[in-house]
C-alpha cells in the first residue's frame, strides 16, 4: 500500500529571530508580517556550477559558498520596523561587525533556516498612500545553512533514509 500524504501549513507557525551582540546584545522575534509572502529567502550565487568543453566534456566547481538574502515584508505600524531600522543605524555608523546579527527563520514544518552573520542591506524603500502599506527590508545572510523539509507525516523508511543522510526528523511527523 502506498504512503498516503496530508500536509499543512499554518503561516502564524513560521517565526523569523534576530539576535545581536551589540551594546550588550538582544533578540528580536520579527512581528507585524504582512499578508501574502512575508518571508522570502534568496540563493546569493549557485554553490555547484558547470562548464561544457568544447567536445562535450563537462566539469563541475563547488565552492563552499551559502550566502543569501532574506527580503522581510512587514506592515508599515510594525516595531520590528524600529528594531531593523535602529539595528541598520547602528551597523552604518559603527562600521565594524558589532551590529551584525544572528538570523534564524523556521516555519511549522521541518524547513529552517539559519545564519550566524546577517546584516541590513539598507533601509526599505517607503511610500504613503490612502491605505496603510508595507516595507520590505532585505537581510544579507553569510554562511547560511537551511533545509527544505516537508511538512506532513513520513513513514519509518524515509525516516530512515533521512537518518543514512545525517538529518534527524523529529518523531511527532514519524508514523
Amino acid at each position: 500500500m502506498a504512503n498516503a500524504q496530508f500536509y499543512s501549513y499554518a503561516p502564524e507557525d513560521t517565526v523569523m529571530v534576530i539576535t545581536w551582540t551589540g551594546n550588550g546584545g538582544g533578540t528580536h522575534v520579527i512581528e507585524g508580517v504582512a499578508d501574502g509572502t512575508f518571508f522570502e529567502v534568496t540563493p546569493e550565487g549557485a554553490p555547484i556550477t558547470m562548464s561544457i568543453g568544447a567536445y562535450g566534456s563537462m566539469a563541475r566547481t563547488v565552492l563552499g559558498r551559502s550566502n543569501a538574502s532574506i527580503a522581510v515584508t512587514l506592515q508599515d505600524g510594525s516595531a520590528s520596523n524600529d528594531i531593523l531600522s535602529a539595528l541598520h543605524k547602528k551597523d552604518r555608523t559603527s562600521r565594524n561587525l558589532d551590529w551584525v546579527f544572528q538570523v534564524t527563520l523556521k516555519s511549522g514544518e521541518r524547513t529552517f533556516f539559519t545564519a550566524p552573520f546577517a546584516y541590513i542591506e539598507d533601509y526599505p524603500v517607503k511610500s504613503y498612500s490612502t491605505e496603510a502599506s508595507t516595507v520590505t527590508w532585505n537581510i544579507v545572510c553569510n554562511d547560511l545553512q537551511q533545509h527544505i523539509g516537508g511538512a506532513g507525516f513520513i513513514d519509518t523508511d524515509t525516516e530512515s533514509t533521512l537518518a543514512d543522510l545525517g538529518y534527524t526528523v523529529d518523531p511527532y511527523y514519524v508514523q
